[in-house]
C-alpha cells in the first residue's frame, strides 16, 4: 500500500465517476444513479461474463482514480494498484540518485538561463 506522502501527491490529480476505465484496461464501476438508462445493467452483464475485465464495486456509488503521469488513470481498488506501490518503491529506493539527477538538471538549467541573461546584457 502506498504511503500517505505518495497518496497526497496523487490526490491533486484525482478523478471520479460512476465508471472509469483503468490504465490497465479494466472497466471499474459502482452502483451510481448517474448511469444512463440500461448502462448499469449492461455493465453488470459484462461483469458476469468477464469478471476480471469488468470490476464491480457493489454498494459504492461510483469509483475514484488517480491520473498518474506515465500510467494514465489508476482506479482505486483495481487489481493493478500494486503498480503504484512499485513506482513508489523505485523512487524511494533510488532517492539519492534521483536527488543528484534533479540537482544536476536544475544546475544545468540555471547555468543556461544565467548565460542567456549575460548574453542579453552584452547586447544592450
Amino acid at each position: 500500500m502506498t504511503t500517505e506522502h505518495f497518496d497526497r501527491y496523487l490526490m491533486d490529480q484525482g478523478v471520479g465517476g460512476p465508471s472509469l476505465e483503468c490504465g490497465c484496461g479494466r472497466t471499474c464501476f459502482g452502483d451510481s444513479d448517474n448511469f444512463d438508462p440500461g448502462e448499469l445493467e449492461g455493465l453488470l452483464k459484462l461483469h458476469e461474463e468477464k469478471p476480471d475485465r469488468y470490476l464491480y464495486f457493489a454498494g459504492d456509488d461510483g469509483v475514484s482514480a488517480y491520473d498518474v503521469p506515465g500510467l494514465g488513470t489508476v482506479v482505486l481498488g483495481c487489481r493493478c494498484n500494486d503498480r503504484l506501490d512499485r513506482i513508489e518503491s523505485i523512487i524511494w529506493d533510488n532517492r539519492d540518485k534521483i536527488a543528484k539527477y534533479l540537482r544536476a538538471r536544475c544546475e544545468d538549467r540555471i547555468g543556461r538561463e544565467v548565460a542567456v541573461v549575460v548574453e542579453l546584457r552584452k547586447v544592450e
